[in-house]
């Protein structure tokens, strides 16, 4: 084990209601191509297929299962898994890495479940937070000691890069986002993104509860998240990055004016 110095926690920069948006590709860019990562991650992840599976409803429309599963890296965010059975012919069954948001209450990332993960072939854990950042850290070293190197940890690696990230777009990105822009900053082959609508049209059945069946959420601001910015980000990413595809009903989000 390494020593564990005890730097000192950071807080959150300022979250702008409704976020910002002023900030171009050269600027992500940069971020991208100068950031600190995670040497095991990066023998995992490196020349893969990746395809991150959110929880749109029209996920539950059409049966692409095995064209999902077909991707080298299947990644599920929060309580995307596990997979619904009567789900996996649209959605597939494959998880290799569960991406969380470390709040393990049922409305927003849900329980960790490590043994049954592991029993299901999860390969990875990893939180979209990094380390030292006041509002996850305690739950990060919460999992790690429950979790005792059972299955892969990985923390978003560079600190420096995530809250450059923050400060761009003023917002505390949900978890696809974090995702994508994250795994950019590694060797994959290519990342394909399915079911992210950005909360436009709700959550395909069973993933937030009867009280949110259906109900989708217009508007630029989601609890701690801006979205237009989020929006943004991922428009520059999918624009400029050949390595980034979108499905169709994705692209349409990316391309709508701001609030609509």
């Amino acid at each position: 084990m390494k020593v564990e110095l005890q730097w000192p926690i950071i807080p959150e920069l300022q979250r702008i209601d409704g976020g910002r948006t002023g900030f171009d590709w050269e600027q992500i860019s940069y971020l991208i191509d100068n950031c600190s990562i995670d040497r095991k991650f990066l023998n995992y992840i490196k020349d893969k297929s990746v395809i991150l599976v959110g929880p749109s409803p029209y996920m539950g429309k059409q049966e692409r299962g095995d064209w999902i599963d077909s991707f080298d890296v299947v990644i599920r965010m929060n309580k995307s898994w596990p997979v619904k059975e009567e789900h996996k012919p649209f959605i597939g069954g494959k998880t290799n890495i569960r991406w969380h948001n470390m709040n393990t209450f049922h409305r927003h990332g849900g329980p960790y479940s490590i043994d049954d993960m592991l029993e299901e072939g999860v390969e990875w854990l990893c939180s979209q937070f990094p380390l030292r950042l006041d509002y996850f850290h305690n739950d990060i070293k919460e999992f790690e000691k429950l979790n005792e190197g059972r299955i892969n940890f990985h923390c978003w690696t560079d600190i420096e890069q995530y809250m450059t990230y923050h400060h761009y777009l003023g917002t505390r990105m949900n978890s696809g986002p974090a995702c994508v822009a994250e795994l950019l900053s590694y060797d994959i082959k290519n990342i394909h993104v399915t079911g992210l609508t950005f909360f436009r049209e709700g959550w395909i059945d069973g993933y937030h509860g009867e009280e949110h069946e259906g109900k989708g959420n217009k508007a630029i601001q989601f609890g701690n998240h801006a979205q237009a910015p989020q929006i943004k980000l991922l428009k520059l990413l999918y624009e400029n990055d050949k390595r980034v595809s979108v499905d169709p009903e994705v692209e349409r989000v990316l391309n709508l004016k701001e609030g609509v």
